[in-house]
This record gives structure tokens, C-alpha cells and sequence, in this order.
């Protein structure tokens, strides 16, 4: 289950902390990964990939730590579907498994996963990928974010060229063209752009 609730991730989300989510069915090893980042970041967790994927939509954590081997949905088909969701899909996924063979590999690469840990793994080596994934997901975000500021001088915005998925360029597309839709309506509100996203306004925000 979540650590926190809805109305504390919103009033801590605003003090900057990443939130990350991790879904592993091993006790221990679960508190083992959250030991050495709860310090930095706040944390959900789940303890299969059902739930796991529930809390990613209701939360949109910026990162995800997933076991592979896990009861009601493996890691592979929980980051397949964190990944074709336009919702999820760029959220940065961190896969944790007891296999390091080349097959298992490319099978998680091929789910879109981001980064691979075998256990067992070093804490300090985990913080190291979590930062890097989230710094790197910061910066692409700087760089849409001034992509936006432009919309109201440009219809011809393009996102093909800034390494992005094409989840993600889905998603940005649709984003646009309900901005785009909706600029000469002045009762046009946040809740209803979230609403034509189908995202609730603190899934929007985030």
C-alpha cells in the first residue's frame, strides 16, 4: 500500500520532492531500496505489479523501481503497460532482477524499460540510476516546457526532435490541440483541459 495519502502527496509535492514508486513483492528487499531513498524523495510502494500499476495512475510518480518476478503481473508486462499508456508512458522505469542474462535483458528493454539492477545490488549504485534517470526527465522537461510557452505564436510545434517517446509525442500532440481548441474561450478552465485529458487536475500538474 501507498505510504502516503492523496492529500499528503499533493501538499508534499509542492515542496519539490520527486516521487517515486516502488512495486516489489519482497519485503524486505522493498525496504532495502526505500532505506536508502526515502531520505531524497518521497516514496509509494506496492507489492505486485496490479497494484503497482493502480498507484502509477492515480500518482504519476516521476520514477518507477519494479521487481521482474512478482504474483498477479510480472515486471515485464507491468512496464509494457506503464509504457503504452499515454498517461504513464514517460515515467522512467527501473527493473530489479535476479536474472542478468542477455535474453532477460532484451526482453526488458524491449518493454520499454529505462535502466536494469541485478540483485543483489549496491544502495549507493540504485541512487546513483535514480538520479540520473530523474535529472534527465527534468531537463526534457525544461526544454517542452519552453516548447509551450510558444503555442500562442506557432501552430507547427514539433516534438520529434527532442528524443521523446511516441507515447509521449502522443500525448504532447493531444495536448496541443486541445490548447489550441480552446484559446478563444475565456471560461476555459484547468479542470477542464484536465477533464478533455482524461487526467484528474493534480495528475495534469503532475
Amino acid at each position: 500500500s501507498a505510504r502516503l495519502g492523496t492529500d499528503e502527496l499533493e501538499r508534499a509535492d509542492k515542496a519539490g520532492k520527486p516521487l517515486l514508486l516502488i512495486v516489489e513483492d519482497n519485503f524486505d528487499v522493498r525496504k532495502y531500496v526505500i532505506s536508502h531513498l526515502e531520505k531524497e524523495y518521497r516514496i509509494l510502494e506496492s507489492s505486485n505489479g496490479t497494484d503497482g500499476l493502480q498507484e502509477a495512475l492515480k500518482h504519476i510518480p516521476d520514477l518507477i523501481i519494479s521487481d521482474v518476478m512478482m504474483p498477479k503481473m510480472d515486471g515485464f508486462e507491468f512496464c509494457r503497460k506503464i509504457k503504452t499508456d499515454e498517461r504513464t508512458s514517460h515515467i522512467p522505469v527501473i527493473l530489479l532482477t535476479a536474472r542478468a542474462s542477455k535474453e532477460s535483458r532484451i526482453e526488458g528493454l524491449e518493454t520499454g524499460a529505462d535502466d536494469f539492477l541485478t540483485k543483489p545490488f549496491d544502495g549507493d549504485e540504485l541512487q546513483v540510476r535514480v538520479k540520473n534517470l530523474i535529472d534527465q526527465r527534468k531537463k526534457l522537461s525544461a526544454v517542452l516546457e519552453k516548447k509551450f510557452q510558444k503555442i500562442h505564436t506557432s501552430t507547427d510545434l514539433d516534438f520529434t526532435d527532442l528524443g521523446i517517446t511516441s507515447m509521449d509525442d502522443k500525448f504532447l500532440q493531444k495536448a496541443k490541440e486541445v490548447v489550441e481548441n480552446n484559446m478563444s474561450n475565456p471560461e476555459y478552465s484547468i479542470e477542464d483541459f484536465a477533464s478533455a485529458m482524461s487526467l484528474s487536475r493534480f495528475q495534469l500538474h503532475r
